[in-house]
């Protein structure tokens, strides 16, 4: 169900932490190809299609708690995702989501100021989680590389993100994003987070 961004401010229960949305190395969902049966799963190759619409969404379940879903979705979806297909993936598993498809940087702000982090289409042709959008830096994590996290400056990020798609594979996330709109986790101890990200 698509929540609206007023309504889903309402749902949260929990007090805004301000805080990055700190997801572990092990919850992260590298990218699978896109022809591998459910029980071979082998990371992307260069070149090859992806599931990255699909690895994003199952990092951000795990984060929010929701494991079962998460391993139903890396066993039985693959390959591209546009927007449309995404939401409807999104509402057949009766999930609560906030949407943005206008490239409202207020919505990105929102997310992250209320831990909550959102899967965006970014670079060309990918999908990314967004974890934290600062007043001055953009913290995102590529699911071909998910032990690292990738930072950018906010201007970059932002025309990134706003970038029109194109058929050439040169453009960009053309404004897309969403979030699960769910209480977020509680912060990870400091000392947990920095021997998990190593």
């Amino acid at each position: 169900m698509v929540v609206r961004i007023l309504l889903a401010v309402a749902l949260l229960a929990a007090p805004v932490s301000g805080e990055i949305l700190d997801i572990p190395v092990k919850l992260r969902q590298e990218n699978w190809n896109a022809s591998d049966p459910p029980w071979n799963r082998t990371p992307i190759r260069e070149g090859w299609p992806g599931s990255c619409v699909f690895a994003s969404t199952v990092t951000l379940l795990r984060v929010h708690g929701f494991d079962a879903t998460a391993t139903y979705w890396r066993n039985n979806y693959q390959g591209g995702s546009s927007a449309s297909k995404i939401v409807n993936t999104l509402n057949e598993s009766n999930l609560k989501f906030a949407l943005e498809v206008y490239g409202q940087e207020e919505f990105l702000d929102w997310a992250c100021r209320n831990r909550l982090g959102a899967v965006i289409f970014f670079k060309p042709r990918h999908c990314c989680n967004l974890i934290d959008l600062t007043d001055t830096h953009a913290f995102v994590i590529d699911n071909n590389h998910p032990n690292a996290t990738e930072i950018y400056t906010r201007e970059k990020f932002l025309r990134m993100w706003k970038k029109p798609f194109n058929t050439q594979g040169t453009g960009g996330g053309n404004g897309f994003a969403f979030t699960l709109v769910y209480p977020p986790p509680p912060p990870w101890p400091s000392d947990s987070w920095k021997k998990l990200t190593e």
